[in-house]
């Protein structure tokens, strides 16, 4: 298993997910308000095991991005009223799909979101949106 395999299986997820517009697997440059509601996933700190039998472990935390709109393009009502939902089935997702398809040993149980705080910054522009922090246990 290899973090850029994990990313892709987070970002397939993401895709299926109602009210997401774009989940691309590479991060991209800058982000075009089009594709809004976008996820962006980057790997984040992991703590990396040996197992007995010789086989290895990673539980790593991906850090996951919801970016809604740019700051100032709508009111706080209509963001809110927007991604809540979003976050919603996110979270579901997750849930209900604890080994993306088999691509994880598992998401850790406890993952966590921001909610909806409005202060994602993403090359240089201030966008709304939420954080959700997800350790995923792999092994190989």
């Amino acid at each position: 298993m290899t973090i850029a395999t994990t990313i892709a299986a987070l970002q397939v997820l993401h895709a299926t997910v109602t009210g997401v517009t774009k989940a691309p697997t590479a991060t991209p440059a800058s982000i075009n308000t089009a594709d809004m509601p976008l996820i962006i996933t980057i790997p984040g700190p992991a703590t990396w095991e040996q197992e007995y039998a010789g086989g290895h472990e990673q539980t790593r935390e991906y850090i996951v991005r919801l970016f809604y709109g740019p700051v100032g393009q709508e009111t706080v009502d209509e963001a809110f009223d927007a991604v809540i939902p979003i976050i919603q089935a996110i979270g579901t997702a997750y849930q209900d799909d604890p080994n993306l398809g088999g691509a994880v040993a598992h998401i850790d149980t406890g993952f966590t979101d921001t909610g909806l705080d409005g202060q994602l910054m993403f090359a240089g522009q201030m966008y709304r949106g939420c954080e959700f922090r997800v350790k995923i246990t792999e092994k190989w």
